[in-house]
């Protein structure tokens, strides 16, 4: 396998394992009968204070080269990164796509620790 395949398929896997989930539409992020609006502005304040530490213009050269990276990009992913595994884990949990504060915490757990 060439070696640029085989860490994209190694990234994979170790998404899978970690329980993150990427998918935004997932959340129906037009939907807020899922979220309490409160739980929406917490998991974007995580997405944004985390994205400001973390997401440095060599990440940005890193992952993208020289093309341009709009600047809320990195929050918006870790945002809805969030809140399509908040969703994912009250589905898997209670049969529901209802996420209560708990839940949604897990979901920051889990994609910070897919993340390091």
């Amino acid at each position: 396998m060439e070696p640029s395949l085989l860490a994209f398929s190694n990234n994979l896997r170790q998404l899978y394992e970690s329980g993150a989930v990427i998918n935004p539409w997932l959340a129906g992020m037009d939907d807020t009968s899922r979220f309490d609006p409160g739980l929406f502005e917490q998991l974007d304040q995580e997405a944004q204070e985390y994205s400001q530490i973390h997401w440095t213009e060599k990440e940005s050269i890193q992952n993208f080269n020289t093309y341009p990276v709009p600047a809320n990009f990195p929050q918006t992913a870790l945002y809805e990164t969030f809140v399509s595994t908040a969703v994912f884990i009250a589905h898997e949990k209670t049969g529901d796509l209802i996420v209560d504060e708990k839940i949604a915490f897990e979901a920051i757990n889990k994609v910070e620790h897919y993340l390091k």
